[in-house]
């Protein structure tokens, strides 16, 4: 969903405005034949595109694409349990994944394998491991070295992984 920004900063809904709308290359087009314009872009809170045609009172908007701040990951590996009592669970160096201290179970699913998805920061770097859980302690940790990835700012990304193959 697009966001609408004027220049004084106001959040505008629906496609009718107060000016000039466009993409973020027309904004910025635009801009090199304004006599101010003003591009903010931020981790935290996307960008925002403000522009005067050298009158500071009149009105202008960008459509802005907002960034992720969140990124969903569906973890899936496929491993055979040795007793009811195990589950397949993921932890590793984020919160949301339990900081190596805690771990999020994966639920059972056809065939020996197990899913789920954790919500993790936008571009971030993030190391990982499968564990298998009994009792509600880890009771294995993959013998691999620690997973990598980079979340960048899509929305979904889909790891289908095998254990202990990092």
């Amino acid at each position: 969903m697009n966001k609408m920004i004027s220049s004084s900063g106001k959040i505008l809904n629906g496609t009718g405005g107060l000016g000039d709308v466009g993409t973020a290359e027309q904004c910025l087009q635009k801009s090199a034949d304004s006599n101010f314009a003003k591009i903010s872009i931020t981790k935290e809170s996307g960008a925002t595109f403000t522009l005067f045609d050298g009158d500071p009172t009149a009105e202008r908007a960008a459509a802005v694409q907002p960034m992720h701040q969140k990124v969903a990951v569906s973890f899936c590996v496929h491993y055979i349990t040795h007793s009811p009592l195990q589950l397949l669970a993921v932890t590793g160096n984020q919160q949301a994944l339990g900081n190596w201290e805690k771990f999020v179970p994966l639920r059972s699913a056809k065939d020996g394998f197990w899913a789920n998805s954790v919500a993790l920061p936008a571009d971030s770097h993030v190391e990982w491991k499968f564990v298998v859980v009994e009792n509600g302690r880890i009771h294995r940790w993959e013998e691999c070295s620690n997973r990598q990835l980079q979340t960048g700012y899509e929305e979904v990304i889909h790891l289908h992984k095998w254990w202990g193959c990092a």
